[in-house]
């Protein structure tokens, strides 16, 4: 058990279990300031085939790992989709897109859920949760979110006008700045005012998954009718009923619309 002053979320940047790509980060809320520590010791951290044998209790590390960091936390914010809403057997559908995209993942410009990109990472994380019997933790304690969605807002709706190109990218922070030439994520972390120590890195994978934590803190959580409201007004197909759509269960946004009040720190 944690402090119940204290905040605690985890996010993550899933890349599936084939792959080292997977960032964790863990979050801790404090009175006056956000600690943010990327956990490099997980299940997730370890190379694997996509053939590698599952039987044997062979992913009961992964399977042991979600559970912890779901009753140990606050919640688990995950940037794949995990309420798929009927997909891919819509029901009454007026538009070709709905047999592919969730209606949030259309007002959002998402990814399709079933799609070659994240269809795969998405059936292996539903296979952890069903083998860890997480499904009915799914708006309590587990929670989908967007990080490119949340930028976004950050920009768009926010403080600047257009999101930094940032994937594929990394930034130094060095005199206390992060550094980086044409760098997004420098540029981020940086609008962010995210501290660190000399010589600490922090890529894309990282730096979405500190944005999958801050769609979990109260400051800036955007989410339920609000969230439901936002995506009606990005849908500009008018045979929808908007009395039939509804954000996923679970989906999470973070709305960040003035510089951050508390000091956010990463810690490696």
């Amino acid at each position: 058990m944690h402090n119940s002053s204290n905040k605690i979320l985890y996010g993550i940047d899933l890349s599936g279990l084939a792959n080292q790509k997977t960032k964790i980060v863990k979050c801790e809320e404090h009175a006056n300031s956000v600690e943010f520590s990327l956990i490099t010791k997980n299940p997730f951290s370890v190379p694997r085939k996509g053939n590698f044998f599952i039987g044997d209790d062979s992913l009961s590390p992964y399977v042991e790992f979600i559970k912890q960091i779901v009753y140990e936390s606050d919640g688990v914010y995950v940037d794949i989709p995990l309420d798929l809403q009927d997909l891919p057997n819509p029901k009454d559908p007026h538009y070709l897109w709905q047999c592919s995209l969730r209606p949030i993942d259309k007002a959002l410009g998402g990814l399709a859920p079933l799609g070659n990109f994240i269809g795969t990472p998405l059936a292996q994380f539903r296979f952890l949760l069903n083998e860890a019997q997480l499904f009915s933790q799914i708006g309590e304690k587990i929670f989908e979110t967007y990080p490119k969605a949340s930028l976004e807002l950050l920009y768009v709706k926010g403080l600047q006008k257009n999101v930094p190109k940032y994937k594929s990218l990394a930034a130094l922070y060095k005199n206390n700045n992060w550094e980086g030439i044409n760098n997004g994520v420098a540029d981020i972390a940086n609008f962010l005012n995210i501290k660190s120590h000399n010589g600490v890195q922090i890529d894309d994978d990282i730096l979405d998954a500190i944005i999958c934590c801050l769609a979990g803190l109260n400051d800036y959580t955007f989410k339920d009718g609000d969230l439901n409201s936002y995506m009606l007004s990005c849908l500009p197909e008018s045979r929808l009923n908007p009395e039939k759509i509804e954000i996923p269960k679970g989906y999470r946004l973070a709305y960040i619309t003035s510089r951050p009040e508390k000091e956010f720190i990463f810690i490696n």
